[in-house]
């Protein structure tokens, strides 16, 4: 596709985004590559799989594995907090991160499948149990 989103046959040898969406929306989906490109480059990220699903809901597989789920509604925030939090706080965390919701309005759930939270010991670990 050309950056109107308009369909093309080409020889290429470079690693181009995938589109994964409903017949008709290459327009949307090319418009929201470019926002993604731009948004996502300060962090060193690019898109690799931009998917929008039949109820208009964004998803996107970033070149370094990341999947992060953008949702419908105010995907350009969300794709910015992303970004900003990316190096600072996500980056640098010392596990596998596999997913990133960015569906909640003042935040973000972190999917990281070999995180394993801390044992509590001590006389309040054992309160706890013996309270449920």
């Amino acid at each position: 596709m050309d950056t109107k989103g308009v369909r093309f046959d080409a020889a290429s040898d470079q690693n181009l985004p995938v589109f994964n969406g409903p017949a008709g929306a290459e327009k949307d989906m090319t418009a929201m590559l470019l926002r993604l490109r731009q948004e996502l480059s300060d962090a060193g990220l690019a898109p690799k799989v931009l998917s929008l699903s039949a109820r208009r809901a964004w998803k996107v597989e970033l070149d370094n594995g990341i999947n992060p789920e953008l949702g419908r509604g105010d995907v350009e925030s969300r794709v910015g907090r992303f970004a900003r939090y990316w190096k600072t706080e996500l980056a640098v965390l010392p596990y596998h991160i596999e997913y990133v919701d960015m569906r909640y309005p003042n935040g973000f759930a972190v999917r990281m499948p070999d995180y394993k939270a801390p044992l509590k010991t001590g006389k309040n670990a054992l309160s706890s149990w013996s309270d449920r």
